[in-house]
């Protein structure tokens, strides 16, 4: 099994995501001077379209929900950053195996704060996007979502089988 901490891809999505769910965690938290027109907005100028598509992102937002994904997003990309800190800053064979370990973790966050989120949709009949049309629905919702889930259930796949072949391959020599 080829280390996973060897593959660009890889660092460049979990970059990628630590970049995205941290821009999306601080639009959430700095409500309402993230909203259109107020003090931050220009940070986050793409919000003022995605707020009219899904609803629990808007104005009228009446659950903690978003606000608590945002804090689970900004824990998933401290999990992030130290697993590229391990892997490019450090980057020796046991930071990398310590990286491994650190990735399950944050892909698993990932996989199942996006399940979680999906699920909260699923359960409220879809309330917060159902206005939309299907086109619109599946472009900025059902893809995104379904990266964020079978991406992440991938690379947890990918480094807990990388682990385990450590482990036997540790348990081997000790028997020889």
């Amino acid at each position: 099994m080829t280390d996973p901490t060897q593959k660009a891809w890889i660092s460049c999505w979990i970059a990628l995501s630590a970049a995205v769910c941290t821009w999306d965690a601080l639009f959430c938290l700095c409500r309402p001077y993230s909203l259109p027109g107020n003090s931050l907005s220009k940070f986050w100028e793409p919000y003022k379209y995605y707020i009219l598509f899904d609803l629990s992102y808007g104005i009228e937002h009446t659950t903690g929900f978003i606000n608590a994904q945002a804090v689970g997003n900004l824990i998933e990309v401290l999990f992030d950053v130290v697993y590229l800190y391990l892997v490019h800053g450090v980057a020796t064979k046991d930071s990398r195996r310590t990286a491994s370990l650190i990735a399950i973790v944050a892909t698993l966050m990932t996989g199942y704060k996006t399940v979680i989120f999906i699920l909260q949709e699923y359960y409220s009949d879809f309330s917060s996007i159902r206005h939309n049309p299907f086109s619109e629905i599946f472009l900025k919702w059902v893809f995104p979502q379904t990266l964020f889930v079978l991406l992440p259930l991938r690379l947890t796949y990918m480094f807990g089988d990388h682990l385990l072949s450590l482990a036997s391959d540790s348990s081997d020599k000790k028997r020889s």
